[in-house]
């Protein structure tokens, strides 16, 4: 399956990115009825102010990062303990694909000096660990509140 990003400068609405179908059935939700061209198959839109992009790796001119963050990343990039990162990219990937497991995981239940919270996500609850520390606190976290010892 191919992927493509449709964009349009004056109608951002319609921006997508994913396979030819996926894009058909976003500008169809959003009600498109101008030119088109065939797309694997789809009419996607092709009016003045819209490309049709295969995916590929877009370069940008820069990243700015303030060299503490750079220094961070830098840190996992040929490390022993992740010798899979061996630039700063797959560094970003991995961080950007931990942050979308950690939020599709979904609220949590954790003991705290409050006794049984819920929090948003794992990443929520993570957060507050310097907190908890002070505290003498050692959370114990699960996915449903029955689960955890009550206080």
């Amino acid at each position: 399956m191919e992927l493509y990003q449709l964009y349009s400068s004056l109608s951002p609405e319609y921006n997508k990115f994913g396979s030819a179908k996926e894009i058909w059935q976003h500008v169809q939700a959003i009600g498109y009825d101008g030119p088109t061209k065939l797309v694997d198959g789809y009419p996607l839109p092709a009016g003045e102010d819209f490309k049709v992009e295969g995916a590929y790796i877009k370069r940008t001119s820069s990243l700015r990062i303030t060299h503490a963050l750079w220094a961070k990343i830098d840190q996992f990039v040929n490390s022993e303990s992740h010798p899979e990162y061996s630039n700063r990219i797959q560094v970003i990937e991995a961080g950007i694909m931990a942050l979308e497991a950690a939020q599709a995981f979904g609220k949590i239940y954790a003991t705290t000096n409050q006794g049984v919270e819920e929090f948003e996500d794992v990443i929520a609850c993570i957060a507050r660990l310097p907190l908890f520390e002070d505290l003498g606190v050692d959370p114990v976290m699960a996915r449903k509140e029955e689960l955890l010892p009550k206080k």
